[in-house]
């Protein structure tokens, strides 16, 4: 199917184009294959997690900061060592 699009000036520099609702409607969408989709998914859900950890342990790791100077270091490296036992 082609479409003949219409360019809508956002702003001076940039371009972006707008279609006709029935234009979008015969759009062909392709529907990945379910093991394809649990892949896709599982990789989503893989990063997601890592994101979560990974300011888990930015907080874990500015408060061990917090601890070795009002305590020492070796107190806030245990901190360190059970937060990330946690995860």
């Amino acid at each position: 199917m082609e479409s003949t699009p219409w360019l809508h000036a956002a702003t001076p520099h940039h371009h972006r184009k707008i279609y006709r609702r029935n234009d979008i409607a015969q759009f062909l969408v392709w529907i990945a294959p379910d093991e394809i989709q649990r892949s896709i998914k599982t990789a989503i859900d893989g990063a997601f997690a890592k994101k979560r950890n990974a300011i888990t342990l930015l907080n874990a790791a500015r408060r061990a900061v917090e601890i070795a100077i009002e305590s020492d270091e070796s107190t806030a490296l245990e901190f360190l060592a059970r937060q990330e036992n946690q995860l």
